[in-house]
């Protein structure tokens, strides 16, 4: 019964996709020149099924590239304080099945408009996700939404930046 109910929950979270169209989500891109490209390392069964957190980098760094933007070695630079992270959670279904999520979200520096003397702090500004499953043995699986959700994020820069930077 229990699987039951898990089932239908991950079906109804499935097919609910976390979509990054808000038009204020996108305009948080604007101007951006670059960013810190965080990774959150991936579980061992993630690594163990054929993904990488090197992997995982690398089809990341490359879509930003593509996208023209700078990415900094170091977060936070003076010039920008836009972070993009790339996390992908995973939890054991059952010996053969693993749910997994997959988030790419920007973190900027920002300012309460209805506290404007008290600073800026942290806040998630653009976010584009997706849940699926996938076998223990079939991690890189997990790749094709990761670069939906980037590609997401590259098609949002562009609109909000007119277009693709050189």
């Amino acid at each position: 019964m229990m699987k039951k109910v898990l089932l239908l929950v991950l079906g109804t979270i499935m097919s609910a996709t976390v979509s990054p169209a808000q038009t204020r989500a996108r305009e948080s891109l604007r101007g951006l020149r670059g960013v810190y490209l965080y990774v959150l390392p991936v579980a061992k069964e993630v690594e163990s099924g054929g993904l990488t957190t090197v992997q995982i980098k690398k089809v990341a760094e490359q879509a930003l590239k593509d996208a023209g933007l700078e990415i900094y070695s170091e977060p936070h630079p003076p010039e920008s304080s836009a972070n993009v992270a790339v996390t992908i959670d995973l939890v054991k279904y059952s010996d053969a099945a693993y749910l997994y999520s997959v988030n790419v979200s920007v973190l900027q520096e920002a300012r309460l408009v209805r506290l404007p003397d008290e600073g800026t702090f942290p806040a998630q500004t653009w976010m584009a996700g997706a849940f699926g499953i996938t076998g223990a043995h079939q991690m890189n699986l997990i790749m094709e939404p990761l670069q939906a959700k980037l590609a997401d994020f590259v098609s949002d820069f562009k609109k909000a930046n007119g277009g693709a930077k050189k």
